[in-house]
């Protein structure tokens, strides 16, 4: 598979708020869905997922600081993943 569209991990990069080695572990863990997009502790999520073209999967990365990840695994002709969403699971953005 190939990671095609990572926005969602630049934007989260930008956002700042994480340390160098959270940073490293996220970017780590999310280029290793290129090889293998059903790596722990990932899980689908059936109800936004349309096998077999799409899988919808989720996890909180480990070592990451509480970071959450939801990405779409296309299956077919083109094996791609696209990143939907990363971001601080536990994180208080309140005023």
């Amino acid at each position: 598979m190939a990671l095609r569209d990572i926005r969602a991990f630049d934007a989260w990069s930008a956002h700042g708020g994480s340390t160098d080695d959270e940073w490293r572990v996220v970017r780590d863990w999310t280029s290793g869905l290129a090889t293998a997009s059903y790596q722990a502790p990932s899980i689908p999520v059936p109800e936004l997922s349309e096998q077999p073209t799409y899988e919808v999967r989720e996890a909180i990365i480990p070592r990451s600081g509480g970071v959450y990840i939801l990405y779409r695994c296309f299956y077919g002709e083109s094996d791609v993943v696209d990143l939907i969403a990363v971001g601080s699971f536990f994180a208080d953005d309140s005023p």
